[in-house]
């Protein structure tokens, strides 16, 4: 299933400012945009189709059936207090990665981040997580939050390499997080 590199519709408030074309180190081109609510079926073949290390790695557990309320609650935002944007591969039309952010509170987001397996060391995650940290700086948040897999070293490194100080490691989840009033983060 393809992506939608442009919707043709957009929600009320949708961050079209957002969108843009980022162009790997190996030239290959891949578009930036905001998810839609018409992204839920590829999102949901995303799901169904991806390996246990990486449904384990993002959703804590290697067994995810995506049911309409949680493609609603992936895909049906309101772009303040929830966003999500997808990287999508021009030539081909295949979804690559997504990066989100939901309000815990009225100064904290939650953040994640996935790319699919051969699309990852290529800067993919580093660049969505950067579009997302600076909507959410836009947006008044203060802190962005991220938790993960204790053995989840690629998130650990990546977060790290993005400022993220770890808070608390409990029962093998990490909580980190990172100062947006510190300075700015560059996507």
């Amino acid at each position: 299933m393809r992506a939608i590199l442009l919707p043709t519709t957009l929600p009320p408030g949708y961050p079209g400012d957002l969108a843009h074309d980022l162009v790997l180190d190996d030239g290959t081109v891949v578009r930036v945009r905001p998810i839609v609510p018409d992204d839920a079926a590829v999102l949901a073949d995303e799901i169904l189709t991806a390996d246990s290390e990486t449904l384990y790695l993002r959703f804590f557990t290697s067994s995810v059936r995506p049911d309409r309320v949680m493609l609603d609650r992936l895909t049906v935002m309101d772009y303040r207090t929830a966003l999500a944007v997808g990287a999508i591969e021009i030539a081909t039309g295949t979804s690559v990665g997504i990066a989100r952010y939901a309000e815990v509170d009225a100064t904290t987001v939650e953040v994640a981040v996935s790319v699919k397996s051969g699309w990852r060391m290529r800067g993919i995650a580093g660049h969505l997580l950067g579009v997302v940290e600076n909507s959410a700086r836009r947006q008044g948040y203060d802190t962005c939050l991220a938790i993960y897999l204790v053995e989840n070293d690629p998130a650990a490194g990546l977060f790290a390499r993005r400022g993220y100080h770890v808070r608390s490691t409990d029962r093998g989840v990490v909580e980190s997080a990172l100062d947006l009033t510190a300075g700015v983060t560059s996507a």
